[in-house]
């Protein structure tokens, strides 16, 4: 418009020209005619120029209002798309520093989170080979146990039985020899009864003598027969009581046991709920990680790749949530199995304290009933003693019974011991592995949205 403006100028001022030119023409040749036709006509023409030109003006101011409002409303919209830019632009800015902390702050994060992790599992397999380990000393010391207890009963079942062997001899040689002196006193007595009815007083004074003696010796062997009984009895005493706190300190020492087994399964399962924070904790910061990045797509992304970017978090946000219920399902049998293992072994170990106390009060009722027998029996005779000998062996396999019994029920824990614990080390693995898999897969997403 501003060229057509120019040139229409341009045409006017060369019109003029011509026409100062051919009015001085005409001045100088008024006499000429055709001269003045000519004027009259370039006049004609001039007007009808001058028409032109000013309905060209009039056109040309025209344009000129509606290219002045086209270029303001322009420049308002251009200011306001520049003002907008400038606040995108900031704003962009703000967004891009604000990720920029939020991905140092997760990273620094995770950098914790890795450092706690390491330091649990390292702790977590310190209680396992320090678990492994008491198991082992426990498993020394209950065969210490079982050595000292089967050499102790043993040995005082030997003495027992030296002990009954002598006694039994001795009872043997006092009858002997009490029999044998009883003879020699009745055929002593005969033949002095037989002097006796010959009608001497000093023979029958010496025959009273003799018979007083002879009861001496009997009353004598009769004391000495009870002080091998009450030996006898405070022997069974001693390898009561004896028994007695081999028992109490093998009860003391299975309660230990058994305390030290709860509480390596508490540390247990708090080193797996630490294990389940930290793997929560690191699932939580790589969801954030991955909302904060796709949630800041770039300028230069179109409309189809935004939505391709919902679509895949809204995919890869589903796979979480799925992934994350398997986890706490898994978690749940855990818990579930943890319980079971824990109330199966509270049942056996009352199943095995009362079978044990069963045990103790059999054994109190057969010592009881040895007792009895031993108060009840007489020592004179040899059915008697052949009875005591009975008791005694019976009583020496209740003991051996007994103590098969206990080494059965001991064997039986350490396997159940030792089960509970492969089983815990199974799990940690288990536990440290998945733990391990979402680290990579995090680590991969972050240098994919780094790439990106």
């Amino acid at each position: 418009n501003e060229q057509k403006v120019s040139l229409l100028q341009q045409e006017i001022e060369t019109l003029k020209k011509q026409l100062d030119s051919s009015i001085k023409e005409t001045n100088n040749k008024d006499t000429e005619q055709s001269d003045q036709l000519n004027v009259e006509n370039k006049l004609k023409e001039y007007e009808k120029t001058v028409e032109k030109l000013k309905e060209h003006e009039k056109t040309t101011e025209k344009l000129k209002e509606e290219y002045e409002k086209e270029m303001k409303k322009l420049n308002s919209e251009l200011e306001i798309q520049r003002t907008e830019h400038q606040k995108n632009e900031a704003d962009f800015k703000l967004r891009n520093e604000e990720m920029i902390n939020q991905i140092d702050s997760i990273k620094q994060e995770n950098d914790q989170l890795k450092i706690e992790l390491k330091t649990k599992t390292e702790e977590l397999d310190r209680h396992v080979l320090k678990l492994t380990e008491t198991n082992e000393r426990a498993q020394s010391l209950e065969e210490k146990v079982q050595t000292i207890e089967k050499s102790q009963t043993n040995n005082h079942l030997r003495k027992l039985e030296n002990e009954l062997t002598s006694v039994t001899s001795a009872l043997e040689e006092h009858k002997r020899q009490s029999q044998h002196q009883i003879e020699t006193l009745e055929l002593r007595q005969r033949e002095e009864l037989r002097q006796l009815q010959s009608g001497t007083d000093d023979t029958a004074m010496a025959w009273l003598e003799k018979t007083k003696a002879t009861q001496q010796q009997v009353h004598s062997l009769h004391d000495e027969l009870q002080k091998e009984k009450l030996s006898h009895e405070q022997d069974v005493k001693t390898v009561r009581q004896e028994y007695e706190d081999q028992i109490k300190t093998l009860q003391e020492t299975c309660g230990q046991k058994e305390q030290e087994i709860d509480e390596r399964t508490s540390q247990i399962e708090n080193l797996l709920d630490r294990v389940e924070t930290l793997q929560n904790s690191l699932e939580a910061a790589t969801t954030r990680l991955e909302h904060t990045a796709k949630s800041t797509p770039s300028s230069s992304s179109t409309p189809e790749e935004i939505n391709m970017a919902k679509d895949q978090e809204a995919g890869q946000h589903t796979a979480c949530l799925e992934r994350y219920k398997s986890k706490q399902k898994e978690l749940e049998d855990l818990k579930t199995r943890m319980a079971e293992i824990k109330e199966t072994h509270e049942t056996q170990l009352n199943r095995l304290g009362q079978e044990k106390a069963n045990d103790i009060q059999e054994l109190r009722k057969t010592i009881m009933r040895l007792e009895k027998r031993v108060s009840d029996s007489k020592p004179t005779t040899g059915v008697n003693e052949e009875r005591l000998v009975r008791v005694a062996e019976q009583h020496k396999k209740e003991i051996s019974m007994m103590h098969d019994q206990y080494q059965l029920a001991i064997d039986t824990k350490n396997k159940e011991l030792e089960d509970y614990a492969y089983r815990v080390k199974a799990v940690v693995a288990s536990k440290q592995k998945e733990v391990e898999n979402m680290e990579s897969k995090r680590k991969a997403e972050i240098e994919r949205y780094e790439v990106g």
